[in-house]
C-alpha cells in the first residue's frame, strides 16, 4: 500500500500507472516503501500491476481516496492533517 500512495503522490492515476511508477522507481526508494527483497540476488521487485489492483480491491479504496486517507491520518498521536 505505501508503494501505491507512493506512486498517486507522484502523479499516478491507475493502477497500470501505479505499477508503471513503482517498476520505475530505483532500488533505494524500492527498498524505503518496503518492497520484496530477493534473498540471493539483494535485488528489490516492485508489485505487478495485478497486486496493487488486487489490494486496492480487497480494502475497497480509489487510488484518490487512499492518498486523502493517508494524508489525514494522524501520525504516532499527532492532530489530523489538512491536504
Amino acid at each position: 500500500m505505501t508503494t501505491a500512495v507512493a506512486a498517486v503522490l507522484a502523479g499516478a492515476r491507475s493502477a497500470a500507472a501505479v505499477a508503471e511508477c513503482a517498476n520505475d522507481a530505483p532500488q533505494q526508494v524500492l527498498a524505503g516503501l518496503g518492497a520484496w527483497r530477493n534473498p540471493f540476488t539483494g535485488v528489490y521487485r516492485a508489485p505487478d500491476e495485478s497486486t496493487f489492483r488486487r489490494i486496492l480491491a480487497g480494502v475497497g479504496a480509489t487510488l484518490p481516496g487512499l492518498c486523502r486517507y493517508r494524508c489525514l491520518r494522524p501520525v504516532d498521536g499527532e492532530a489530523p492533517r489538512r491536504c
